[in-house]
């Protein structure tokens, strides 16, 4: 029966749709895909939809017969739905909703990746001077006269609860600390190795002034990104006086003087105002590195330790834990304080 122009027939309790639009059945939009069927966005949505919807809601090609409405018996009486039929249904709608959560959470990662952490450490801020303006340190020290000296690197993301926990395990262990937001100072500045170089032995003078203490010994250290511009930073004749090792958690195989796009979602720095850690080694004769490295984390890198030759370097393995190191637990806190105790005695020899 006829509607009216272009409308749909009926044919044998079945419909069609005459014309270039596909044909969908009501509940969904009818005229979503391009009036031309061999456009490859059409093509590409067909697919997915006849992937992923129930079949009784598939688009079908123009002219061709849709279902609309649950299948019919002669007079019009409902006809029950195959068991197989059902089961595919609800297969499919499964499906989907876990394709949703999937892309919602890939979507979430990517946020977390590229934006800055909203994170507000607990230190007390120290300024620094620097060629390209002042930098703020964060400063953690819960003694009177701290037992030595850290500078800590966050991850591209900036301070998060790694550092955080991590600043105050050592406070509480005796050390005064240095936050140092790799994030904030890529974002405030264009900098190069001079000025990090600078910056580190900048960030250990305003702690040492803090903390009213001297002839402490003193650590660099961070979590992957900060990992790497520890390094960096220790590589300069100029390193303060009383560098008695490197703390690196997670560090890849290159770095950067600066952050991009790119870097954040995981790409390897390469090009001008890059750096890979191998070329640092000669630099870093005579000071102990220790590594923490995570079992279950696929962007530490070791390779480079193999170049520091007779540098003392020691590898503190945390099997089953991922790339953040347990969430800087307990337990990775206690390598941390067996590391501290290596590099002492690696230095004295």
């Amino acid at each position: 029966m006829a509607r009216g122009a272009g409308a749909a027939e009926k044919i044998g309790g079945v419909h069609s749709r005459p014309g270039g639009c596909d044909g969908f059945k009501s509940r969904a939009c009818a005229c979503i895909l391009p009036a031309c069927r061999g456009n490859t966005v059409t093509v590409t949505i067909r697919s997915l939809l006849y992937f992923m919807m129930p079949s009784d809601s598939l688009p079908t090609a123009a002219g061709e017969p849709f279902i609309d409405g649950p299948p019919t018996r002669e007079g019009g009486t409902p006809a029950p739905v195959p068991p197989v039929r059902q089961k595919r249904r609800w297969r499919r709608r499964a499906l989907w909703a876990v394709l949703l959560i999937a892309l919602g959470l890939l979507v979430k990662f990517i946020l977390h990746l590229v934006l800055p952490r909203n994170f507000k450490g607990s230190g007390e801020p120290l300024a620094i001077t620097l060629p390209h303006g002042t930098f703020q340190v964060l400063y953690y020290n819960t003694r009177e006269k701290p037992k030595g000296i850290v500078i800590l690197g966050t991850g591209d993301g900036g301070w998060s609860y790694w550092e955080e926990n991590t600043a105050q395990h050592l406070a509480k262990q005796g050390y005064a600390v240095g936050g140092w937001d790799c994030r904030k100072f890529a974002d405030t500045r264009t900098y190069d190795h001079a000025e990090l170089c600078a910056g580190f032995k900048a960030g250990v003078e305003a702690v040492r002034d803090r903390a009213d203490v001297d002839d402490v010994p003193v650590w660099y250290g961070g979590w992957s990104t900060g990992a790497e511009q520890s390094v960096a930073a220790a590589a300069s004749p100029d390193r303060p006086k009383n560098l008695v090792g490197l703390l690196l958690a997670a560090p890849g195989e290159r770095g950067r003087f600066g952050l991009t796009s790119g870097d954040l979602l995981g790409v390897t720095p390469t090009g001008p105002g890059t750096f890979a850690l191998a070329d640092f080694a000669p630099q870093m004769a005579g000071l102990p590195v220790a590594q923490f490295v995570a079992g279950l984390d696929p962007m530490d890198d070791v390779t480079w330790l193999d170049k520091l030759g007779t540098t003392p370097h020691h590898q503190f393995p945390l099997a089953g834990l991922l790339h953040d190191m347990g969430n800087a637990g307990e337990r990775f806190q206690s390598t941390v304080d067996e590391a501290m105790v290596w590099t002492l005695s690696a230095a004295s020899k």
